[in-house]
């Protein structure tokens, strides 16, 4: 199992020091206290939760700190008002705490931190538009990381993405993060689960109907397609689709164009194509059940989403993402003891982050 993300506590007053570390394990926080003589004992590339700086003896080692802090800026910083050292052009500086701590301010300060960890990822570059991050896409292991990456490839680019992963690892939210570093991010998002739509249906909410085209269309309605115009339309569950559909969703892919259920108008399609799926779509087509020519172009720029059993690592980045969301929506504040997420981080999770959220 890998260590709990810890929080990294450095002041030379070992009173201070003392208390720091007794309140903040009061409150569910695991910490490592040291005094600023032990920083270069410090592995600053493993998972801290965060970093709170009091009261330094030595202004030498003050300004040795402030800049291994600027180059390890993944790690969100919290001061004490006793430190005098400058720290608001560091881009982890997330707050200051006042002597005496009470509960509500330290509450506060760990949920900037945590919202700080959400927020964190890898950023974009891009010569015409400011860094964003990738807000949802929580975590720190080589898998979620490897994702954030072929989400910087593929984004900039036309070609059509297939995202593979079980039920609930997020795959939605790749889709989401793909389109809004597109250059499509200006035009809609439009979803449509393919297993949740009766297939006599998935016709008309894809491509619309005319008036009059079937028993009920009692006026015109444009599909998903439409709505989708000038940005990204996501197929969820593409395996759940029916050969029919599967043959007419390849026309256009192939040909750019389509009609509305019942029309006869030729209308263009200009969107980018996501699509996802939790099953085997090599086996089906052995088996059949799935167009190996709608595939191939769908599966353009293939992206795997790892399980959550394969990065438990994640997990407290995850319970903090959480509980920051419930927080702001407004609910009361929580804290997990170290041992409840230790149980956490043994559990398979079969479903996932859905079933974390849940």
């Amino acid at each position: 199992m890998q260590d709990l993300a810890k929080l990294l506590v450095i002041a030379d007053d070992s009173q201070v020091r003392n208390n720091l570390q007794t309140i903040l394990e009061f409150v569910g926080e695991h910490c490592v206290a040291i005094s600023s003589n032990d920083i270069n004992q410090i592995d600053w590339t493993q998972t801290w939760s965060g970093c709170i700086v009091g009261a330094l003896q030595s202004a030498t080692l003050s300004n040795a700190l402030l800049a291994q802090l600027a180059v390890s800026n993944h790690i969100p910083l919290l001061v004490t008002s006793e430190f005098t050292g400058a720290v608001e052009s560091l881009t982890s500086f997330v707050g200051e705490l006042e002597f005496p701590l009470n509960y509500p301010q330290l509450s506060d300060a760990l949920r900037h931190c945590r919202e700080f960890l959400g927020r964190k990822g890898v950023q974009v570059p891009s010569a015409t538009r400011k860094n964003t991050l990738f807000r949802s896409l929580v975590g720190q292991s080589s898998g979620i990381q490897e994702v954030r990456h072929l989400i910087e490839q593929v984004s900039g680019s036309e070609a059509n993405v297939l995202i593979l992963g079980e039920s609930g690892t997020g795959k939605e939210v790749v889709a989401r993060n793909i389109h809004y570093h597109s250059s499509r991010r200006k035009g809609p998002f439009v979803p449509v689960n393919c297993g949740a739509i009766p297939p006599d249906l998935l016709e008309s909410e894809l491509f619309g109907h005319e008036k009059g085209a079937f028993t009920g269309a009692i006026t015109a309605r444009k599909g998903r397609f439409e709505l989708a115009e000038g940005g990204t339309l996501f197929l969820d569950e593409i395996g759940d689709m029916p050969m029919p559909m599967q043959v007419k969703l390849l026309r256009v892919l192939q040909e750019r164009v389509f009609e509305r259920v019942g029309g006869t108008s030729v209308i263009k399609a200009n969107v980018r194509i996501v699509a996802a799926t939790h099953r085997d779509l090599e086996s089906m087509i052995q088996e059949t059940q799935f167009r190996e020519d709608l595939y191939y172009r769908l599966n353009v720029f293939p992206i795997e989403m790892p399980s959550l059993r394969e990065r438990k690592e994640d997990i407290p980045l995850l319970l903090q993402e959480l509980l920051a969301r419930m927080e702001a929506e407004g609910g009361q504040p929580i804290c997990f003891a170290p041992r409840s997420i230790n149980s956490l981080m043994e559990h398979d999770w079969p479903g996932n982050v859905r079933e974390l959220a849940t």
